[in-house]
């Protein structure tokens, strides 16, 4: 099994239901920070990085023709456009909701409150 979360994991409706929609032909993924570890949500189609999981408004859209998708506002480093996010780090975060629940691996799926409104 891959360490990566796949795309195909991600549950885009729920995604879109928290304002997660951008300019129609979303394309989602999980991008994780190589300096701390902060997992972001990743829209490679507006190239938007969504800060926050609890207020998908809060999101940084990079300079066009940027190197990168900028630096993480933890630690300042800079987070690639392949720095994928792996399965603990996401099941440590607080985007396990944008997750399906029946994508996760067995033995790391996050119980309750994961799925819980913001």
């Amino acid at each position: 099994m891959s360490q990566e979360v796949p795309k195909s994991a991600l549950d885009l409706d729920e995604i879109l239901r928290r304002g997660g929609a951008n300019v129609g032909d979303e394309d989602f993924a999980f991008a994780g920070c190589p300096g701390c570890g902060r997992v972001f949500l990743f829209e490679g189609e507006a190239d938007a990085l969504y800060l926050d999981p609890h207020d998908l408004g809060r999101r940084h859209l990079p300079a066009a023709a940027a190197p990168d998708l900028g630096p993480c506002p933890s630690c300042g480093e800079r987070v690639g456009y392949r720095s994928a996010a792996t399965w603990a780090e996401v099941a440590r975060s607080a985007w396990v909701w944008a997750v399906r629940a029946d994508a996760w691996p067995r033995g790391l799926r996050p119980g309750p409150p994961g799925r819980a409104a913001p």
